[in-house]
């Protein structure tokens, strides 16, 4: 992968009108959980649209991977609103909402990249390329996916089985690539502390 066309987002994230509605509510009532809630499912209908950054934002259908990102976006964008002085401020910040969720998938997904350390720098390039102003958001966001316990890219479970049993006493995290479980009473991954017998 020699080069990459420079990815447009803004234009895919404006289309998705209620979704920035929703966000843009959330930002305004100062309420956290609602822009989170909002920011999720924005990010969702993209990595899951017809469009041409379906691949690209593919990490997104990742539950775990799409809560750290709208966290980590509700706050900057509520810490940005705070900061604001006049009600003409706060509509200028509301009517950019599609441009901030634009650089922040970016610098996610760079983040995503570095993290796997399987990026060239085609990539970063075609993502906008690593902004300073934003390192507290990518960090913030690094924190919070790496902090994910369970990461499966494909699961197959048949017959009854059980693919995750996540136990309260989970400590470590787990990626999986692929994986098959089947067999009544098999089960792919269980993730906490062994019971003595």
């Amino acid at each position: 992968m020699s080069s990459l066309p420079r990815v447009a987002l803004r234009s895919l994230i404006e289309e998705r009108k209620d979704e920035l509605k929703e966000v843009a509510q959330g930002v305004a009532t100062r309420d956290g959980a609602k822009t989170a809630s909002a920011i999720a499912m924005l990010v969702l209908a993209l990595a899951t649209g017809n469009n041409p950054a379906t691949l690209l934002l593919s990490p997104f259908l990742e539950e775990g991977l799409r809560r750290a990102f709208a966290l980590s976006a509700t706050k900057r964008m509520l810490r940005e609103d705070a900061q604001l002085e006049t009600k003409r401020e706060r509509v200028e910040l509301l009517e950019s909402i599609s441009k901030s969720v634009e650089e922040l998938l970016g610098q996610a997904l760079i983040q995503i990249v570095r993290a796997q350390r399987s990026g060239e720098e085609s990539i970063l390039a075609a993502l906008g390329g690593l902004r300073d102003d934003l390192e507290d958001f990518r960090e913030d966001f690094e924190s919070r996916f790496e902090d994910s316990d369970v990461r499966v890219d494909v699961q197959r479970v048949r017959e009854g089985a059980t693919g995750i049993l996540v136990s309260d006493e989970a400590a470590s995290p787990v990626r999986v690539s692929e994986m098959i479980v089947s067999g009544r009473g098999s089960v792919g991954i269980h993730v906490g502390r062994r019971r003595k017998k």
